[in-house]
C-alpha cells in the first residue's frame, strides 16, 4: 500500500518498479485504494522503486517470503521547483501552483496539460513505441524528429524537470509520456547492455572492444548524440590515436567502424526486460 506521508491519503497511480536482476524488471501501478501486487517474485533480495508525479521517489530492498506482511510505503510531496529551467535559451518557470510559464509569449499550462500536450505531439510523429524506437536508433531520423518537437515547444529537458528524472534517457522520457513505458536512466541502459549483449561485444577484438566501451561511457554522460565520429577528437580517444587510430582498431575499415556505432545504438535501445 502507498500513502501520502502528511495526510495518510491512499495514493493511486504510483509506479512501482521491482528490480529483480541486473536487467530484469517488473512494473505495476497502485489502484484507487493505494494497493499494488507483485506475483511470483524470487525468494532473494529485490529493490522496489516508488515513483509518482508530485512526490519524492523512494526505494526499498526486501526479500520476499511466503505469507509476507503487507508493505506500507509513505511518499512525501515533492518540493516546488522555483528556479527557472533554461530550454533552448528560453527561461521556463515551474511555479508553486504547478503552472509552467513560457517567458517568450506568456503562455501558461499546468504540468499535466504540458505533459498531455507533449504526449499528443510525440504520437503525431510516432504512433507506437516500436515506431518511436525505430526512429530513435537512426541518427538522421532522430534529429529530424526532435526538430519537429522543438518547433512545437516540446522540450525533453523540461519534461525531465517536471517528472523529476534529470538523468533519464530522452527516449525513455518520450516513451513514458506517450506510451506509459518505464523510465530508465542512461546508466541503467548502459548497464543492461553490458549484461545482455556479450555476443555483440565479443564480436570485436580487444582493441575495438575498448573503443565500444569508451563510446558507451560517453553515452552514459552525454546521451546517444555522443556516439558520432566527432567524439573521436576528444579524450579518451586521443590516446587511441584519434580517428585514424580508431580505424586501425577496426582493421582500417570505415564500414566496420560505422556498423559498430550503429549496432551500439541499436543495442542501447533494445527493450529492457
Amino acid at each position: 500500500m502507498v500513502i501520502h506521508k502528511d495526510t495518510q491519503e491512499l495514493l493511486a497511480g504510483i509506479t512501482i518498479v521491482a528490480q529483480i536482476g541486473p536487467n530484469i524488471q517488473r512494473q505495476v501501478r497502485t489502484e484507487h485504494d493505494g494497493q499494488f501486487t507483485f506475483t511470483e517474485l524470487p525468494h532473494s533480495p529485490i529493490t522496489l522503486y516508488f515513483r509518482g508525479t508530485g512526490f519524492r521517489s523512494r526505494q526499498l530492498t526486501i526479500t520476499p517470503v511466503p505469507e509476507m506482511e503487507p508493505l506500507i510505503m509513505e511518499l512525501k510531496p515533492e518540493r516546488p521547483v522555483k528556479e527557472p529551467v533554461r530550454v533552448e535559451n528560453i527561461e521556463v518557470h515551474i511555479a508553486e501552483e504547478t503552472r509552467i510559464v513560457f517567458t517568450t509569449d506568456g503562455k501558461t499550462l499546468t504540468e499535466a496539460e504540458y505533459i498531455g500536450y507533449s504526449r499528443e505531439g510525440v504520437i503525431r510523429q510516432a504512433a507506437s513505441l516500436n515506431e518511436l524506437r525505430e526512429i530513435w536508433i537512426e541518427p538522421e531520423k532522430r534529429r529530424a524528429f526532435l526538430d519537429v518537437l522543438k518547433r512545437e515547444s516540446i522540450f525533453p529537458q523540461l519534461l525531465a524537470a517536471i517528472l523529476k528524472y534529470p538523468d533519464a534517457d530522452t527516449f525513455d522520457l518520450l516513451a513514458h509520456i506517450a506510451f506509459n513505458a518505464p523510465i530508465f536512466s542512461r546508466d541503467e541502459r548502459a548497464q543492461a547492455l553490458l549484461n545482455r549483449c556479450q555476443q555483440f561485444l565479443s564480436a570485436f577484438g580487444r582493441e575495438a572492444h575498448e573503443v565500444i566501451i569508451a563510446l558507451l561511457d560517453k553515452y552514459r554522460v552525454g546521451g546517444v548524440e555522443e556516439i558520432r565520429p566527432e567524439v573521436f577528437r576528444v579524450p579518451p580517444f586521443d590516446r587511441m590515436g584519434y580517428i585514424q587510430g580508431i580505424l586501425q582498431r577496426f582493421g582500417g575499415d570505415p564500414n566496420r567502424l560505422r556498423g559498430a556505432m550503429q549496432g551500439l545504438q541499436k543495442e542501447i535501445y533494445a527493450e529492457v526486460t
